[in-house]
């Protein structure tokens, strides 16, 4: 991998653990590709944080015998899963390569 892209990569990773905004991160970023890569990782964490509830909603509809509210959040979350695998197959065909090639 590129020196450059483990330095930027290094120092957003610092800076998120500093507390920087989102807008400071991307003005910190120089590349447009690696920052590309980390805009839809940061897609990719959102996603997948609202599998998780969406998932668990679900479930304790489920449990709770509220049909109506199970197939509302069923089909909330294959949504979102099909939103996560659109991002990860973006990242993977295109815009990592990129991002490291840099």
């Amino acid at each position: 991998m590129n020196p450059t892209v483990c330095s930027k990569s290094k120092r957003q990773s610092e800076n998120r653990r500093r507390g920087r905004s989102l807008g400071e991160l991307i003005s910190d970023v120089d590349d447009a590709e690696v920052l590309d890569a980390g805009l839809i990782s940061s897609a990719q964490a959102v996603e997948h944080y609202e599998i998780t509830r969406y998932g668990t909603l679900a479930a304790f509809a489920r449990r709770l015998g509220r049909d109506d509210c199970t197939r509302i959040l069923a089909e909330t979350l294959a949504e979102e899963k099909a939103t996560a695998k659109r991002l990860t197959e973006l990242a993977d065909r295109k815009v990592n390569q990129r991002a490291a090639a840099e």
